[in-house]
């Protein structure tokens, strides 16, 4: 299913798109509770401090901010308007995959799934692809069931269904209650004045009439829409045919075009076979002499090249020669300082011989040493143990004595 429409946004609604932009960017719930707070407390100030007026003069600076802002605000979007009014006629192109914005600078597609939130109010779609970016739909020119069909795609393909804020049933019907005008009322108030003669009218009976109106005027817009619907259809078909005649003239323009292209391409082919031709023969010719001239360089060639090829085996040779004589010299040269490294290696053997000789006399004569020296030990170990026991003897024989005195004395 594909929805096409084009829509021509008004001032109001411009200013009402950056409202509803500065709103959601600013006036945060929490922004507003937060100001109000304060604008309360400085207010309140004065009352618990006893006089002292500050604080008020400040709330009511604030205040004033505020207001400016808002006022900034709207003057900047009208002026905005003002300088940009040929990009405030968009087309639309919606379908499964998403939604297709055209203007004067181009062409945009997004699908369903890359918008950020959609806000729905009695009179627009806010309809956001980022925090700061968006794209306005006006519902005055959206069929209910288009805007069933918007609705529909964005809670199915919006990831974040929080981003998500519309309306219910109950607040688009007293949306439509609150839409009777000033002048509607005063005019049923006239009305009421006259018939009535100044009477006081009851509640009950000024609402029985407010929804008798609203009724009728619902009925008087539904036929308008019906009315709007069938002037849409019949100028869709017209502009469907003009595109259709459009097309049917393009194409026979296209064909004769073609046509004539293809004359002038096959007028322009023999004129080329026919120049091709001449060439052809002069080229054939050119060709021949080229070739004769050709022969006679690869003649030439061939005996440079059987020249230079002696000239390079001959240089091969020599060098061949040079190298079989220095190769000759090289291992003369290896074969002397082979026998020159056997001869050290030699003398180097001898020498090791002599050196081993000389540690083994020298361990032989340690041991000797050694042996003495421990020889010499054991003799001397052997002399006081023979010392010892003479000793022992001595005293015993010395004991013996002193027992014998001893006894004698005794």
């Amino acid at each position: 299913m594909e929805y096409r429409f084009t829509q021509k946004y008004s001032k109001k609604d411009y200013i009402a798109f950056a409202m509803n932009h500065m709103k959601i960017s600013i006036l945060k719930p929490l922004n507003i509770f937060l100001f109000i707070a304060s604008i309360g407390y400085l207010i309140l100030t004065p009352l618990l401090t006893g006089g002292d007026y500050t604080f008020l003069y400040l709330a009511i600076g604030l205040i004033i901010v505020l207001v400016l802002f808002l006022l900034f605000t709207w003057v900047g979007a009208a002026r905005t308007y003002n300088k940009k009014t040929d990009l405030m006629k968009v087309s639309f192109v919606i379908n499964e995959e998403g939604l297709i914005y055209l203007n004067n600078q181009g062409k945009i597609f997004k699908p369903w799934n890359e918008f950020y939130s959609i806000r729905e109010t009695l009179d627009y779609f806010f309809m956001y692809i980022n925090k700061h970016e968006g794209i306005l739909l006006t519902k005055r020119e959206l069929s209910d069931n288009l805007q069933n069909y918007i609705i529909k795609k964005l809670q199915t393909h919006l990831v974040n269904k929080k981003k998500i804020k519309l309306l219910i049933e109950e607040t688009k019907q007293v949306g439509l209650f609150i839409k009777v005008t000033k002048d509607d009322l005063d005019d049923i108030a006239k009305k009421d004045i006259s018939e009535h003669k100044l009477k006081k009218v009851s509640l009950d009976e000024k609402v029985e009439k407010i929804s008798l109106f609203n009724r009728i005027k619902k009925d008087r817009l539904d036929n308008k829409i019906k009315r709007d619907k069938l002037d849409k259809k019949i100028a869709e078909y017209k502009i469907a045919k003009k595109i259709r005649q459009d097309e049917l003239d393009r194409k026979i323009k296209e064909d004769k075009l073609a046509q004539k292209l293809k004359q002038d391409e096959l007028d322009k082919i023999k004129k080329i076979d026919l120049f091709n031709k001449a060439e052809k023969e002069k080229l054939d010719k050119k060709i021949k002499q080229d070739e004769l001239a050709k022969i006679k360089q690869d003649k030439l060639d061939k005996k440079i090249k059987e020249a230079e090829l002696a000239k390079i085996k001959k240089t091969e040779l020599d060098k061949k020669i040079k190298e079989d004589i220095l190769a000759q010299k090289l291992k003369q040269v290896e074969l002397a300082k082979t026998k020159k490294a056997e001869l050290a290696k030699i003398k180097q053997d001898k020498l090791d011989k002599k050196i081993k000789e000389a540690e083994f006399a020298k361990m032989k004569q340690a041991e000797l040493d050694k042996k003495i020296k421990e020889d010499k030990l054991a003799k001397k170990i052997k002399q006081a143990e023979l010392a010892k026991i003479k000793e022992d003897k001595l005293a015993q024989k010395l004991k013996q004595v002193e027992l014998d005195k001893i006894k004698k004395a005794e």
